[in-house]
């Protein structure tokens, strides 16, 4: 088994998804952190690079999950950036473990208030339960809707126009290898 020896990168470096992906930037040029004539925010680079005429970045999921954990940290980092921001009153480290080691509900809510912009946390979903409760009131009826994109000849239609692939590829392969385009079509479909 192969050993990696090296020191571990760190995550606030820049340039860090060229280096980490070799593969999708031979050139080493036009990462996030590249430099640009129109700057880019960073949902409209991870839009670009997804919606990319290449393929090959929304066909790694590797790189598919570097950028979602790169905008969750983005989220949390905003969170504790806000909550800090009007917390009212400036807090040492020591004050914090103090807090921490007596299990304080005002901490409990800071950390709370943190995680509300991070998607799929508790927090989040609880904060979003609330928004819908406040506007229609508490759902007496569900219903879940599948694509079907196994079966569906307008995903598969469009990933073989897309990904320019023989007839004889499966379906089942088509649509796993490219994930993005299933979904941003079922999007178009519904």
């Amino acid at each position: 088994m192969n050993e990696i020896r090296e020191n571990p990168l760190d995550n606030c470096q820049k340039h860090l998804d060229v280096m980490c992906f070799p593969t999708l930037f031979p050139t080493e040029n036009f990462g996030a952190d590249h430099s640009r004539a129109v700057k880019l925010t960073n949902a409209e680079y991870i839009k670009s690079q997804l919606l990319n005429v290449d393929s090959k970045y929304r066909k790694n999921p590797a790189y598919v999950f570097f950028l979602l954990w790169e905008q969750e940290l983005r989220e949390l980092k905003s969170g504790i950036y806000n909550t800090l921001r009007t917390s009212s009153q400036n807090m040492s480290a020591q004050a914090m473990l103090n807090m921490l080691n007596n299990a304080d509900r005002e901490l409990e809510a800071s950390l709370c208030t943190v995680l509300q912009s991070v998607r799929g946390t508790k927090q989040f979903w609880f904060k979003r339960k609330g928004d819908v409760d406040c506007m229609i009131g508490s759902p007496t009826f569900f219903c879940t809707f599948s694509c079907a994109e196994y079966e569906s000849p307008d995903i598969l239609e469009h990933l073989r126009k897309v990904n320019d692939v023989p007839d004889s590829y499966e379906n089942g392969r088509l649509c796993s290898e490219d994930p993005i385009s299933v979904t941003r079509q079922f999007s178009h479909i519904s």
